[in-house]
């Protein structure tokens, strides 16, 4: 079983991720045309620049935490973080012991 502590702290982490999910979306879609607009040979290159600079300001002002790639995949039952099924939100040896006892619909032990 994880420490309950690191458990606490990817619960905080998947709150403030879903509280700047919005945020960083529409600043990286204005950033993205911001970019495609530089290509254009009479875009004004120092407007556009300064625009730039400004939406990357506000993307670094998100926490680290809230950004969706320092979330960790846990088992849902122990914590653990390392050889979690995604499909079933589960440990491995959970995900055995389940399975192993039919509570897994669909899924048996291999035979043959």
């Amino acid at each position: 079983m994880a420490k309950l502590s690191l458990i606490q702290r990817e619960q905080k982490r998947e709150q403030l991720c879903e509280k700047y999910k919005e945020k960083y979306k529409r600043l990286k879609e204005q950033l993205g045309s911001c970019y495609a607009k530089l290509q254009d040979p009479k875009a004004n290159v120092e407007a556009l620049i300064d625009e730039i600079m400004t939406l990357q300001g506000q993307l670094e002002d998100i926490p680290r935490n809230g950004l969706r790639h320092r979330l960790r995949n846990r088992c849902q039952l122990t914590g653990r973080s390392r050889g979690v099924y995604r499909r079933f939100k589960l440990g491995r040896s959970m995900l055995r012991k389940y399975a192993m006892m039919g509570m897994i619909p669909g899924v048996r032990k291999a035979s043959w």
